[in-house]
């Protein structure tokens, strides 16, 4: 019988088994600590894929996963969930200046003309953000559809559901 030493395993072995122990992981942990993954379709933010888990404290600039009680918004996600980061916290105060809004005097981006000739955007009012609402943006505001327009508005805490993180 031949012994043979020093075999290395090949790199699409590590990749399948490294696959296989991450779905093993998730598939016990999102039982247990109710883990989601969640893909980006678009283009308004850097990243494709994230995990998330239920929403258990609320910051700046975390990326979260929303179901905004919107019509608009509802007809376009059919159920999805919108992949956004929370820009603004209650108590902050939005600016308009033109078509430009700034969030606590910080420059948050501008309203774009809509894509569709049938669907006209307009800009969020001046406010104090309430107690229970949150600013929601993405990090690329040029193709990104959030709280800037009164359209999409300030979102409520409790349809604010996930954390998430980027996975790629």
């Amino acid at each position: 019988m031949k012994i043979v030493k020093n075999i290395k395993p090949s790199k699409l072995f590590i990749f399948s088994y490294s696959m296989l122990s991450l779905l093993c992981f998730f598939c016990f942990f999102s039982s247990v600590y109710e883990i989601r993954l969640f893909l980006n379709e678009t283009d308004s933010n850097p990243y494709t894929l994230f995990i998330g888990s239920k929403m258990r404290y609320v910051k700046k600039n975390i990326y979260i996963a929303a179901f905004p009680d919107v019509e608009i918004v509802k007809c376009a996600l059919k159920g999805r969930a919108v992949i956004k980061k929370i820009k603004g916290m209650p108590g902050d105060e939005i600016h308009v200046e033109g078509n430009e809004v700034f969030l606590e005097g910080e420059y948050v981006g501008s309203i774009e003309e809509s894509k569709n000739p049938n669907l006209f955007l307009s800009s969020l009012k001046e406010t104090c953000i309430p107690d229970d609402s949150y600013f929601l943006s993405s990090d690329n505001t040029l193709s990104s559809f959030d709280s800037r327009y009164a359209e999409f508005g300030l979102v409520k805490k409790e349809n604010i559901r996930y954390q998430l993180w980027p996975i790629f």
